[in-house]
């Protein structure tokens, strides 16, 4: 994958959690409170997360780990965190994810589907 497609997936991400910020924001009832932060302090924000997630997905990897530890792009993503910190912050990122993937970003459907069977259990 090139660096523009990189991009260009980043700054779609990137524009949706801004748009799901403003829009919890604005819908949210606090009683004169600060709004509450759903995604943890981190080096990498929500939608860096959510982009490395998605290239994993878009990549054909098996592996997570090596591909964090081994392939994702570091000159994409000159901030990264350990892989256990990266997993930790997965946790916070599935709700927009799931929001981006299943609302914002769905595709259309073609009339081919794939449905690979489960491994038979044995008695």
């Amino acid at each position: 994958m090139n660096e523009d497609s990189i991009t260009e997936i980043f700054c779609d991400v990137d524009d949706f959690c801004k748009a799901l910020e403003n829009y919890c924001k604005n819908r949210c009832l606090l009683g004169g409170k600060k709004a509450p932060k759903w995604f943890p302090a981190s080096r990498l924000s929500l939608s860096e997360v959510m982009t490395i997630i998605l290239l994993f997905h878009l990549s054909g990897y098996r592996c997570f780990k090596w591909y964090y530890q081994r392939v994702h792009m570091r000159d994409c993503f000159p901030c990264p965190v350990s892989y256990n910190r990266f997993v930790e912050l997965t946790g916070c990122a599935l709700l927009p994810l799931l929001l981006y993937t299943q609302g914002f970003r769905r595709g259309t459907c073609t009339g081919i589907s794939f449905i690979r069977p489960l491994a038979k259990l044995e008695s």
